[in-house]
């Protein structure tokens, strides 16, 4: 945690395990609402949905980056994820996002890999979430992405970057241009440039770490 209130590190557990990439990919599948919280995660809810299988990938990749496995493993997950990724139009790194990732749609999403966003973050499509910009040195370049808290919801078209940092429980607002700090928890916030519109968070939004149930009960794709 920030000396920030309301401010998370975000990203900061990763996939260590087995273990952990189940429990990790069933919280992003109830995040998405393709599986209830209580279902259990199987080869058909995989591939029931194109974003399903690649939420899959996405931490299976974590966990071969994170922790020692075969190499027979690790290449060919690395092959899956790179096919799947591709196909969706997802440019995500392993250990970007946290526990609870919804993507709703397919369509490009570009994710720098030195930033940070917390657990049950909900995104849209045509995202970025970009570094500050420039050729600097790769060591530099950790501390020149963004950090974003839990429970965020990011809509269409948001454009994040620089050396920014977004508390938990905000809404950036669809085609946002997000450029600067935004550290008051659970505000919304739009425009180009970004400003606070509104005190109303993702309450609602997205669902917190209890992972409610979310209302829409459809099991094959996401609810927006």
């Amino acid at each position: 945690m920030s000396n920030s209130p309301g401010l998370n590190e975000g990203a900061t557990d990763q996939v260590q395990s087995w273990s952990d990439v189940k429990r990790w990919v069933h919280r992003d599948l109830v995040q998405r609402g393709a599986i209830k919280p209580g279902a259990s995660l199987g080869l058909g809810v995989l591939l029931r949905h194109p974003i399903n299988m690649f939420m899959f990938l996405l931490r299976a990749k974590e966990w071969t980056v994170n922790a020692r496995v075969p190499a027979i493993i690790r290449l060919s997950v690395a092959v899956m994820f790179r096919r799947q990724s591709m196909r969706l139009g997802f440019s995500i790194p392993p250990n970007t996002f946290g526990p609870g990732l919804a993507i709703v749609h397919y369509g490009p999403i570009v994710v720098n890999g030195n930033a940070r966003i917390g657990a049950n973050c909900r995104t849209h499509v045509c995202v970025n979430i970009g570094g500050g910009g420039g050729l600097v040195d790769p060591k530099a370049a950790h501390g020149l992405a963004p950090v974003l808290g839990d429970n965020i919801y990011i809509g269409p078209g948001a454009k994040i970057f620089g050396t920014i940092r977004i508390a938990d429980r905000c809404v950036i607002g669809a085609n946002a241009v997000v450029n600067s700090s935004f550290e008051k928890p659970g505000c919304s916030i739009a425009g180009v440039p970004a400003r606070v519109i509104s005190d109303k968070g993702s309450e609602g939004m997205v669902l917190d770490s209890s992972m409610s149930p979310v209302t829409n009960d459809r099991q094959t794709g996401a609810t927006a």
